[in-house]
């Protein structure tokens, strides 16, 4: 590579080196400029970071209610009926417990989701207290309606 040429590279480099922040605390500067998304808007929570409901701009921008947003289609609700009804004649059987009711799941520091159904070995739920919070233990197997979030967002 020439002199000229390796200038030119060097010079791109520091330029795109200064567009990234350098520090936690600029990463915060940053974040705390944009406008703050109320905490009523957060779907789930997964590795610290929220995943809202879909439509949640449209609520900041007051061109929706949060009920309008938050709530389960009909479709969605019949399904998880029907699918509930069926697990519990043909799950529950075999050593299995099965909940529902967006069952709150506190899976690690940061990371809060909740469930359509979730399905439990027994053995699992034994000695756990009931409380009025999540649970902590992981299920077997979790059953999601498509429900609309902002999840893709944060996949990768």
């Amino acid at each position: 590579m020439s002199g000229v040429a390796y200038a030119t590279v060097r010079k791109k480099a520091d330029e795109w080196r200064k567009k990234i922040p350098k520090k936690q605390e600029e990463l915060t500067q940053t974040a705390s400029k944009k406008k703050r998304i109320p905490k009523e808007l957060i779907y789930e929570e997964m590795d610290g970071k929220p995943i809202y409901y879909a439509g949640y701009q449209e609520v900041i921008n007051n061109n929706k209610t949060l009920d309008d947003i938050t709530g389960s289609s009909y479709i969605q609700s019949v399904i998880i009926k029907r699918l509930f009804k069926y697990l519990l004649i043909n799950v529950e059987e075999d050593g299995f417990e099965v909940l529902s009711s967006e069952l709150g799941l506190h899976l690690k520091k940061g990371s809060n989701l909740a469930a359509d159904i979730a399905i439990y070995r027994i053995e699992q739920l034994e000695g756990v207290e009931l409380t009025n919070k999540y649970i902590s233990i992981p299920p077997e197997v979790v059953v999601e309606s498509a429900r609309g979030s902002s999840r893709s967002r944060y996949e990768s």
